[in-house]
This record gives C-alpha cells, structure tokens and sequence, in this order.
C-alpha cells in the first residue's frame, strides 16, 4: 500500500514538472538558465526516447546566438509585429465562431473563474490574460503538484479532488484548443526547439489525459 502511494506522489510531480517546464517554454523568451537545462544531458536523453523531430545539432550553436534566434522566433511565433499566433485559448478556441473570437472573451472568463476557484493564486505581479496557454499550463502544474502534497499526506480522497480538477480542466479546455494551435506553432516555427515544443505539448496533454484515466484503479490499490 505504501509503495503504491509513493508510486502516485512519484508520477503526479513528474508531471507537474513537465507541465511547468512547458509553462516556462510559452511565458517568455528562452534565457540563459532555461537553455542550460534543455542543455542538459538528461534532458537530451528525454528527447531522444519521445522520438519527436528535432535537430539535436541547434543546441550546439553558441549560446549568444542561438538565444538571438530563438527569441527571434518567439516574437515571430507569439508576439508579431504582423501575423503571430495568438496564445490565448478566447483567440484559439476552435468551437467559437471567428468573429466572436477576442481577448478577454468567454472562455476567459471560465478559465479565469475555474482557476480561482481550484485555490489557483496568481502572482503578485501578474497583469496578463488568464487564458494564455503558459498560465492554463502552470494551473495544471500547480494542480499536480497539490495532487503530490496530498498522496505526501495520504489525503487519498483530496488527491482523488486534484485529479478530478486536472481531467476537466483538460477535456473543458485544454484538448479542445491546444492540439490545433500546437499543430499552427510547429507549422510557423522556425527552429527546431520551437517546433519540438509545439509537438510536445500537444503529445504530452494527450498522452497525460490518458494516463489520468487509469488513476482509479491506481488509487483503489492505494487506498
């Protein structure tokens, strides 16, 4: 029973990792440190075994240029001048006429709602759209790792809480307008990281509401 418990407080920081990391990958340009740690052999490794599409060979450009070039291509992608991809799910979501689509619009105030009351605390200096995808992406981190402190504890039922959270808040929002504006990114990208993290976004949120499928049964094993 222990083990499993360890088992489940294992894997929801391991997600909650790579959703922050994602989170970091969309909330602002790629800096010193963030490029470091996708540096990282470990992290070299984790891109091999996803078997996703990037050139291993772009991270051995000097670091000067290529953090030049990736926040080249993140204005390109994000912030234009001209024709960029919004990263807001009121701009993105699929199932909303185009001409109802606008910042500040419906689904941000469901997110914005959702948020908040899943206990969701922004921060002090936060003054951006709740809906863009870095700040969905730290709610669903910032839930996973509530998810942790509760098998920590062996609040078997709060987990069970989290969890619930995470699930609705994927199939209400995230899977519905995440895929396709991944799929926009990594057609517009112009390096492979950027396109890499396009691919493994959309993989990852798929892949995770799959695995938050089979937590019942991992969780009656727990219990």
């Amino acid at each position: 029973m222990k083990e499993q418990n360890d088992h489940m407080l294992a894997i929801a920081r391991q997600r909650g990792a790579v959703y922050g990391l994602l989170s970091r990958c969309y909330d602002r340009e790629v800096d010193k440190a963030l490029l470091d740690g996708l540096k990282d052999m470990r992290f070299a490794e984790a891109m091999d075994a996803m078997d996703l599409p990037f050139n291993q060979a772009e991270l051995r450009r000097p670091d000067e240029r290529l953090l030049e070039e990736l926040a080249v291509d993140y204005a390109w992608l994000f912030l234009g001048p001209g024709e960029h991809i919004s990263p807001h799910e009121s701009v993105q979501r699929p199932d909303v006429a185009q001409a109802s689509r606008q910042f500040w619009g419906k689904a941000t105030g469901q997110v914005k709602q959702y948020i908040e009351t899943c206990g969701f605390v922004y921060d002090a200096d936060f003054n951006g759209i709740p809906d863009h995808i870095g700040v969905e992406l730290e709610f669903m981190a910032h839930l996973c790792m509530a998810e942790a402190e509760a098998w920590q504890k062996r609040q078997l039922s709060q987990a069970a809480v989290f969890e619930r959270y995470q699930k609705q808040f994927l199939e209400e929002h995230l899977l519905i307008w995440v895929p396709p504006f991944c799929e926009k990114m990594a057609r517009r990208a112009q390096t492979s990281l950027y396109r890499f993290i396009a691919h493994l976004t959309g993989s990852f949120i798929a892949g995770d509401h799959e695995l938050i499928g089979r937590y019942a049964g991992l969780q009656s094993e727990a219990a």
